[in-house]
């Protein structure tokens, strides 16, 4: 138990020098010394920085399917409702989870590591099964009509409105093109 603590606060400690400063301007030293242990101890969890990198994606990840499971499942509000919590939550992305954030932005703008590019590809497919699994559901009655495109185009529509928000467009004029009624249109044209 005191070993998963420690691992999770490795992690956690790592996630803010990553995201503050970036891959290779964060050094072990630094996280070592936010949790005050000494370098030598996060050898005892992770073998390298790259893979305590890996994890700290990972679990970011991780922690973002887990929030979108819980607004999909979230019966107490309408589906459309539940929809604009979903697509909200990728505007608060490069707050909430900065790192996965980050990667995804990185896949435009720069090469990524096999490493990022498998652990990115993981995080989509599991949004888009999610994101399926309510579509299909919402489908259900004409099942045999439903277009299996529509959770994946959901889903990269949610991650290009976020980084189109939080990224290229600072301007508050601009921001209304994804409105919350702008967003309710397009939720509507993918939904039965």
């Amino acid at each position: 138990m005191k070993n998963n603590k420690r691992k999770n606060q490795l992690i956690k400690a790592a996630s803010k020098r990553f995201s503050k400063l970036g891959y290779y301007k964060t050094t072990l030293e630094e996280v070592a010394r936010d949790i005050r242990i000494g370098k030598a101890t996060i050898y005892h969890y992770f073998k390298s920085k790259d893979e305590l990198y890996t994890a700290v994606l990972e679990s970011e990840s991780i922690e973002l399917i887990e929030k979108i499971k819980a607004i999909f499942n979230d019966e107490s509000i309408d589906i459309m409702d539940r929809f604009l919590k979903y697509f909200e939550l990728k505007n608060n992305i490069l707050s909430e989870n900065r790192m996965v954030a980050l990667l995804f932005i990185r896949k435009f703008t720069s090469e990524l590591s096999e490493n990022e590019s498998k652990l990115l590809e993981k995080l989509l497919s599991d949004e888009i099964n999610v994101v399926s699994l309510v579509v299909s559901f919402l489908n259900r009655e004409n099942i045999e009509k439903f277009d299996n495109r529509i959770p994946k185009e959901l889903v990269y529509l949610s991650w290009m409105i976020a980084i189109f928000k939080n990224t290229i467009n600072k301007d508050e004029t601009e921001k209304s093109v994804f409105s919350e009624s702008r967003i309710k249109s397009f939720i509507k044209s993918f939904l039965p």
